[in-house]
């Protein structure tokens, strides 16, 4: 499945309102002196080895079942010839392939063939390249703040503008997916979205309350992005 195509799907799954998370944002732009970008990928990390592990694991599962049945009744294999043998091996091959393509596409069995070191690194680097091609370090005041959401690692991370200093950012992080993973979990997408972008105001309107001379001053469309990258 191409990245365009898993985005698609997950955007169907998820069914999500642009129009009120559009609103979330502009309610929390209008308190608070951030510029905030929201972004949902379906994936951080490549997932192209899964299917191929998959293949080799089943193939060697339906290998051991076979020499199973033949320890136990080695005159089954007696009674057909080496060429069938040998169709049959192919035949395990396929379905072996058939299957991995399938089972590769379930977000669980993705993260349990990937480590868990390395989807935290390919989310933080991800969230690193997101911020810099949305151009979020160009704003006026050095107040763009990125919510990515990686959707099949189960992560998030909240990104400020690397100049602008937020006491906590850690704890906030671990909130900020606390509250998605809670209401994901019951398929209220939109609602998490909506119920982090709110805790993040309450977290920041009191460090970083916006400036009455810039309530209007919107730098960057209060779009939901849903990242295919």
């Amino acid at each position: 499945m191409s990245q365009n195509q898993s985005i698609q799907k997950l955007m169907k799954r998820m069914k999500i309102n642009s129009s009120n998370v559009e609103a979330a944002i502009a309610d929390f732009e209008s308190e608070v002196d951030f510029e905030l970008v929201p972004v949902i990928a379906a994936s951080s990390t490549s997932v192209l080895h899964v299917s191929w592990v998959l293949t080799v694991l089943l193939f060697l599962i339906f290998l051991s079942v076979l020499e199973f049945i033949y320890y136990f009744d080695m005159s089954i294999f007696n009674q057909v010839s080496h060429q069938t043998i040998i169709l049959i091996i192919f035949g395990l091959v396929a379905i072996s392939m058939v299957l991995g393509q399938i089972l590769a596409k379930v977000d669980f069995i993705q993260r349990k063939l990937i480590l868990k070191n390395q989807r935290d690194a390919d989310v933080r680097s991800k969230t690193a390249s997101v911020f810099y091609q949305k151009r979020l370090f160009q704003t006026k005041s050095n107040q763009g703040l990125l919510l990515y959401i990686s959707f099949m690692e189960k992560r998030i991370q909240v990104e400020p503008d690397p100049r602008c200093q937020i006491a906590g950012i850690d704890q906030m992080s671990q909130r900020v997916l606390n509250i998605i993973q809670t209401h994901f979990s019951k398929k209220h997408y939109e609602t998490g979205l909506i119920e982090a972008i709110a805790y993040l105001k309450s977290a920041l309107i009191d460090h970083f309350p916006q400036k009455k001379d810039q309530k209007n001053q919107n730098q960057i469309p209060n779009k939901l992005i849903w990242w295919n990258d």
